[in-house]
């Protein structure tokens, strides 16, 4: 009777320890869940409250302009909240930032301000395209352009910064200039033929990237030209050809990043070598598009 009553006490002790464990896995298992749903939770509240900040910003840019409810809706695909990044975010489209009109001189207002801003005081800039500007004021103007502020005064930043700017919107873009379905064509005619039929494989692609890219490469050949910044052809052609030309696939290997580099390079030193292109362009007329 007595070894009863003392094993009585240790079997409910072992009973009370098993509930106890049971209870702990089981909040262990249920509790991280809700934690990470209120974690995602609130994550979506400041998004949400970032996306508002940005509505009031567009409505305050557009005011004035004809139906700007219209425009805020088309700018408010591309905006970016996250300010960690340095990137505009990926899988950018270069015609969603042409409106569409009959006016064939359009290129994206970004691309029109940094060129102008670069070409008004930053030609005999030694290292332009190649020295790199500072991450963090790269992030605050890009920041500016993507809420689309009016009347940007760029005039006190490094030019350095400026030419960083224009670089990294090119290279968030889903395709480069050079789209990737024809790179193929495009890059083999500029390793393996004359000026004419280079030309002509150019010539079709889209219209929005063959406008921008005849914009960009001219501005390219204004700076190539003065001496006072040790920027040569085949200098903007290394440094430019991954972000003009691209490469073959959207995700290369890292094989392909290696194996194309020459390519790329290349094909980049024809694109600057075609200045009877501007036959059919006027770049002085050119227009940006917010």
């Amino acid at each position: 009777m007595e070894v009863v009553e003392q094993t009585m006490p240790v079997r409910i002790l072992e009973k009370i320890k098993f509930a106890l464990v049971w209870l702990f896995n089981l909040m262990v298992a249920y509790a991280w869940p809700v934690v990470q749903w209120i974690t995602s939770a609130n994550m979506l509240i400041d998004t949400k409250k970032e996306e508002t900040e940005d509505e009031k910003a567009l409505a305050e840019a557009f005011d004035g302009f004809d139906e700007p409810d219209g425009m805020i809706k088309f700018v408010k695909k591309k905006l970016v909240s996250r300010e960690a990044s340095l990137n505009y975010g990926t899988d950018l489209i270069l015609a969603d930032y042409i409106q569409a009109s009959s006016d064939e001189n359009q290129v994206p207002y970004l691309m029109k301000r940094c060129v102008d801003e670069i070409e008004v005081r930053g030609l005999h800039q030694v290292g332009l395209y190649r020295i790199s500007g500072s991450d963090r004021e790269i992030k605050e103007l890009k920041k500016k352009f993507m809420k689309h502020e009016l009347n940007l005064d760029l005039s006190d930043l490094d030019i350095h910064v400026v030419c960083g700017t224009l670089k990294d919107f090119l290279r968030s873009l889903k395709d480069p200039l050079i789209p990737n379905a024809m790179w193929k064509s495009v890059t083999e005619t500029a390793l393996n033929s004359d000026s004419d039929d280079f030309y002509k494989v150019v010539s079709r692609l889209p219209k929005t990237n063959l406008r921008c890219l005849i914009f960009f490469i001219t501005h390219l050949q204004k700076v190539m030209e003065i001496p006072e910044n040790k920027i040569d052809k085949e200098c903007l052609a290394k440094i430019l050809g991954p972000t003009v030309v691209g490469y073959s696939s959207a995700d290369p290997s890292p094989l392909e990043l290696v194996g194309q580099t020459h390519v790329l390079a290349k094909c980049m030193e024809r694109l600057l070598e075609l200045e009877w292109w501007m036959v059919s362009f006027n770049v002085m007329d050119c227009q940006a598009i917010l």
